[in-house]
């Protein structure tokens, strides 16, 4: 069983996009759920990010790991994964921003 988990950071802006008159933000929201989908089948969708790049407020949360997934040239989706004692996988989405907004959070 895979259980997802939105921050809400991730929650705003999945609703704004969901809600957007503007087609190009409905295609990123549709593009979205359908790597959520695929995350629920495949934990390796993504492709990780080096650990000296998770910010401290993450490490704060306990984040040891983080991932990110394209959804198009110009949106990314940062994600970790988790386990519970029941044997439960955890997606927890941490955010859903612009490549821009991306590389500043990475300080990329």
């Amino acid at each position: 069983m895979t259980r997802i988990v939105l921050s809400n950071a991730a929650e705003k802006t999945i609703a704004r996009l969901r809600e957007s008159s503007k087609t190009e933000d409905f295609e990123v929201y549709q593009r979205y759920e359908s790597v959520i989908e695929m995350l629920k089948i495949d934990l390796n969708v993504g492709e990780a990010i080096r650990c000296k790049k998770i910010r401290p407020q993450l490490r704060k949360l306990g984040v040891s790991n983080l991932a990110r997934i394209g959804l198009d040239k110009s949106w990314r989706v940062l994600f970790s994964v988790h386990g519970s004692i029941t044997g439960e996988r955890i997606i927890v989405i941490h955010d859903v921003m612009t490549h821009r907004e991306y590389d500043a959070f990475l300080k990329y």
